[in-house]
């Protein structure tokens, strides 16, 4: 089982996500985000965002050269289960590359509409991540 390290140097994340072409101009700007990453220097990163009783899910990525190894469903199956240390009672993400990955790990697909209102207020679903995101749910045991 791996153990990510907090990240507290955004710039770093930052400088991971912009490689993968992926959202990073909202990073620490919701007050309830955290973030955790492998490596030093960072390789591969995770974030969550806690709205009350939910989560979401954000800013997944692996660099390109340590793709492969299993990192992602790694990292996301250790936030599933501090999430649930938390208690959080699900899980929601946006994603316009990953839906498939994010199926293999139970994650189902649901209409924008139907996320929780105070997630409907976070700055992914206002405009880090496209209209065209696939938005995704997991109830979380």
């Amino acid at each position: 089982m791996i153990t990510p390290y907090w990240i507290s140097d955004l710039n770093t994340l930052k400088s991971l996500l912009e490689a993968a072409h992926l959202p990073s101009h909202d990073l620490g700007q919701q007050g309830s985000s955290q973030f955790w990453g492998l490596g030093q220097p960072y390789y591969a990163a995770i974030g969550l965002e806690r709205y009350g009783e939910f989560g979401l899910l954000r800013s997944l990525v692996v660099a390109q050269d340590q793709r492969q190894q299993h990192w992602g469903t790694q990292l996301v199956t250790w936030v599933e289960n501090y999430a649930q240390q938390q208690p959080l009672s699900a899980l929601y993400l946006l994603t316009t590359s990953a839906q498939s990955f994010f199926e293999r790990l139970q994650y189902r697909a649901i209409e924008r509409a139907d996320l929780p209102p105070a997630l409907q207020l976070s700055s992914q679903v206002q405009g880090a991540c496209p209209a065209s995101a696939q938005v995704m749910k997991k109830v979380l045991n």
